[in-house]
Parts: structure tokens; C-alpha cells; sequence
């Protein structure tokens, strides 16, 4: 589809996962794909096509909730292990994104999810199955806090009704409801996952979701984070570490430096 349809769709290279711009200086994504990835990322701007963005920015810093790590790796229930609630990352960029008619930013919703609807929603991102498609792609979905035997505070889950189907390279993108950022693609699950739990990790590892309509696509809530978003994105400045609230990556120093504030962070959590 054309930028237009969804102009504050980020591409995030090399990492090849989706993002969204919500300021002029900062791209939401989700943890995960900044968690173990590179250090340097560069957010590209006003593409169709990945491959062709107009213009690209170098991130500066990577903001990462600290909540997400507790989450991967909390066991204490099937159901709180099959996703993280806080998979979202703020990404502060080294200059500020030019607006324009294929530059946009997104607004995000701060209501809380009405209880008990289901909401027609959408999901722009640059995945694909089992091509190298490159393509911006549009997907219509049916969002709700009701998945099944998933279930936990600030997660959404949604199912495919038409369009394109999320896959590899849309995690990170941003659900829009009703013309508002709602939520973070985290990952994707079989329906079957709530019967049979070690078929639908196989299906998933096989890549068969991407042909399967009986597909759970699993995302963080914006708004059960909007407090954190907040203060790091309006109120945090860029250079100040604080404890227990903020994992911290400077893209620009220097290796040496980076390894001495990795020590430093260890201590610190």
C-alpha cells in the first residue's frame, strides 16, 4: 500500500522490525526487537517500499521498560509466559523527523480499553511470510482484551478479518483503533495453543501461522504503559540514568565506554 494510507510507519534497520513515530523525536517499537539486537539502528522514513525509504535518522538512545525483562521470564503460569505486557521501546532519535504528507506521527490512545468490546483495528508493517517482501502492507483486525486462556493485565490480543496477515517484520507496529495508537505487536499464537500448546509451538515454528486463519497476534497496551511512555518521551532527559526505571543505551559511544556501562548497569540490576 501507499505511505499514505499509514505515514508514521517507521522502518528500523538492521533489525527489520516495524516501528511508529509519536514525536518528531521518538519511534515506539517493541522490546524485543531492541533487546538483543544491534547497537546502532536507523530509523527510516516515508517509504512504500523498505527498501526506498526518503530519508533515514540514527537513533540516539534506546529506552526499554524494565517490567519486560520480568515478564520474559516469569514462569509462574503458563499464561504469563506465552507474552509480555510491557514489550514496548522507545527509541530517541539523534535528530528530529521532518514532517511532511508521508511523515506523520501517530497519536496515542490514553483511554482504557471499553470493557467488554471487540474494535475493528489496523496494523501497518513491512512483514512477510515467505517472501523477501519488502512492501508496506495493510491489515484489517479484531481487537479485544478477551484471548481465551491468554490472559493477563494490558494485554490485547487480536484476529486477522482481512487484508494482510501480520508476519515476520511487523513486530513493533502500532494497532490503530479508531485513528489512535492502541498497542504493540509483541508475537503471534495458534488458537490451538489453548488445547495444545507443544502442536501450536510447533505450527509456529514451522511458519505455518503466516497461511493459518486461526491465528491470536498478541500485543502490549499502550495505555496500561502510558505512564512510563510518558515521562520517558516528555519529561526524561537523554543523558540520565535512572534506577529501576529505564534500561539505557547510548548509540554513540564509544565501544570501550559501552562496556564499562554495561559493568555499571549489571551492578546496578
Amino acid at each position: 500500500v501507499d505511505i499514505l494510507q499509514a505515514p508514521f510507519t517507521v522502518n528500523l534497520s538492521p533489525t527489520g522490525c516495524t516501528g511508529a513515530l509519536i514525536h518528531p523525536l521518538w519511534v515506539m517499537t517493541s522490546a524485543h526487537c531492541t533487546s538483543q539486537g544491534p547497537r546502532i539502528l536507523y530509523a527510516g522514513f516515508g517509504a512504500s517500499d523498505r527498501n526506498r525509504c526518503s530519508y533515514y535518522i540514527k537513533g540516539r538512545v534506546i529506552y526499554i521498560y524494565p517490567p519486560f525483562y520480568n515478564d520474559s521470564k516469569d514462569k509462574s503460569s503458563e499464561s504469563a509466559s506465552t507474552a509480555t505486557t510491557h514489550d514496548i521501546a522507545l527509541i530517541q532519535l539523534s535528530a528530529p523527523a521532518k514532517l511532511s504528507e508521508t511523515v506523520q506521527i501517530i497519536n496515542l490512545e490514553e483511554a482504557k480499553w471499553p470493557t467488554g468490546k471487540n474494535r475493528n483495528c489496523t496494523l501497518a508493517g513491512y512483514g512477510g511470510c515467505y517472501t523477501q517482501d519488502a512492501l508496506l502492507n495493510v491489515g484489517k483486525l479484531l481487537a479485544t482484551e478477551d484471548c481465551n486462556c491468554v490472559t493477563k493485565l494490558g494485554l490485547l490480543c487480536a484476529y486477522w478479518l482481512e487484508g494482510h496477515k501480520p508476519a515476520q517484520g511487523d513486530a513493533g507496529a502500532v494497532l490503530v483503533c479508531d485513528n489512535k495508537g492502541a498497542a504493540v505487536l509483541s508475537q503471534d499464537l495458534g488458537t490451538s495453543f489453548c488445547n495444545d500448546k507443544k502442536q501450536a509451538m510447533t505450527d509456529k515454528a514451522a511458519g505455518e501461522g503466516c497461511d493459518v486463519n486461526n491465528t491470536i497476534y498478541l500485543f502490549s497496551h499502550i495505555q496500561h504503559n502510558l505512564d512510563w511512555i510518558q515521562e520517558i518521551s516528555h519529561y526524561n532527559k537523554a543523558n540520565k540514568l535512572q534506577r529501576n526505571n529505564i534500561k539505557y543505551y547510548d548509540m554513540f559511544m564509544s565501544l570501550q565506554t559501552s562496556s564499562l556501562l554495561l559493568i555499571f548497569l549489571s551492578h546496578l540490576y
